[in-house]
């Protein structure tokens, strides 16, 4: 009749080098995560570039932010850079900058 203290032995000394895959939970232990409460949740909105152009001013430096090279030619000086601050039509703030490298 064979002995089990080697099945024993290989299962003790087996089973100290299993890892649980960098888990901090140990084998056996549970961790009860609830779900999200969307109630809370906010929808942020940001426009796209594009979408920018479509809510400029109709007049001003403001209405040409989209157009850099119109923008320095027509409110700019001749060798100077500005910076404008600009109200799009849903009242959003935007900063444009245009230099007019002159003639």
């Amino acid at each position: 009749m064979r002995s089990a203290w080697p099945i024993v032995g290989i299962l003790i000394f087996g089973s100290a080098c299993a890892t649980n895959d960098g888990d901090d939970v140990p084998a056996g232990v549970t961790i009860d995560i609830p779900a999200i409460d969307e109630t809370y949740a906010i929808d942020l909105e940001v426009p796209a570039p594009d979408d920018i152009c479509s809510r400029l001013p109709a007049d001003g430096p403001c209405a040409l932010a989209c157009d850099p090279e119109a923008l320095a030619e027509q409110f700019v000086p001749a060798g100077a850079c500005a910076a404008f601050s600009c109200t799009l039509t849903d009242g959003a703030q935007i900063a444009v900058h245009a230099c007019h490298a002159g003639d």
